[in-house]
């Protein structure tokens, strides 16, 4: 099966479920609060958080089976 490919953060964290997608906003949110010359974006097909086009932190949600 292959996965998604996601266009957007926004994209990403509607396709979890509601408790990862709630911390995921709120670990982004934070980061960004932070440190406003930081922006999210997806790479990799995962929110990613980049400086100046750097990458600087992957951000994903997971589920163990």
């Amino acid at each position: 099966m292959k996965s998604p490919q996601f266009n957007s953060v926004e994209e990403y964290i509607a396709s979890v479920d509601p408790t990862k997608a709630k911390t995921l906003r709120s670990v982004i949110d934070l980061i960004l609060a932070e440190f406003p010359e930081l922006e999210s974006k997806i790479s990799w097909n995962v929110p990613t958080i980049h400086r100046k086009g750097k990458y600087v932190a992957g951000i994903c949600a997971t589920s163990i089976i």
